[in-house]
């Protein structure tokens, strides 16, 4: 899905069955040691994915010697000259990765087409989104893909800004038509990030939102 979503100068890898449950690098296994299964499949399929995610897009990349390893905020650390994000969810898990001569900061997300939870709107939806969801008669599944397109935003702003961004502090204008959405910051980004707007694309198909960003 994420062909359609993001530009040709970044490289993807949807993660295969078998990476969810074949080991990582030492070290990485060793960041995930006491972690419940669940948490060690989905970050072994992310690893895995974005190996390959580097590899298309340098045929050099040696997937064996080099280990992807986290930041405080368990963000993955990546090679000096590369921006990359991993997402997943359910049986699904994706990484892309590009230069940082093409893409300052990007980020993608996937989440289960199911409605969000009527009691988590406030926390996740500003008063314009909530506005507008209004006029939608789903209008708990649009608020999924608002949640799915600020997790896409959060990864690309984190790693320029090195901040935590909340939900409540990002409103977003979407194009259903077009499949496109507009994410203000509402908090001072024009130093760091040099723009209060981060735009991105969506796509909610076979079950599943699927949201992408970049800068």
């Amino acid at each position: 899905m994420f062909k359609d979503l993001l530009p040709s100068t970044v490289s993807y890898y949807h993660a295969t069955p078998s990476m969810w449950d074949t080991p990582v690098n030492s070290d990485e296994e060793a960041h995930v040691a006491k972690a419940v299964e669940k948490r060690k499949r989905e970050y072994r399929a992310g690893r895995h994915a974005a190996r390959r995610a580097l590899r298309q897009l340098d045929p050099k990349f040696n997937e064996s010697s080099f280990s992807i390893l986290s930041g405080e905020k368990r963000q993955p650390l990546w090679p000096d000259n590369i921006v990359g994000t991993i997402t997943h969810s359910d049986n699904q898990c994706y990484a892309a990765v590009a230069n940082k001569s093409d893409i300052r900061s990007i980020g993608i997300d996937v989440e289960k087409a199911e409605p969000l939870k009527e009691n988590l709107i406030r926390m996740i939806c500003t008063a314009e989104e909530q506005d507008w969801l209004r006029t939608k008669s789903d209008w708990l599944s649009w608020a999924k893909l608002i949640f799915s397109a600020k997790e896409s935003v959060y990864k690309t702003y984190f790693p320029i800004c090195e901040s935590y961004l909340d939900f409540l502090q990002a409103t977003l204008t979407i194009d259903a038509t077009n499949r496109t959405f507009s994410a203000k910051i509402l908090v001072d980004a024009s130093t760091t990030l040099g723009t209060q707007t981060l735009d991105g694309r969506f796509i909610m198909a076979d079950d599943f939102v699927y949201t992408a960003v970049w800068l």
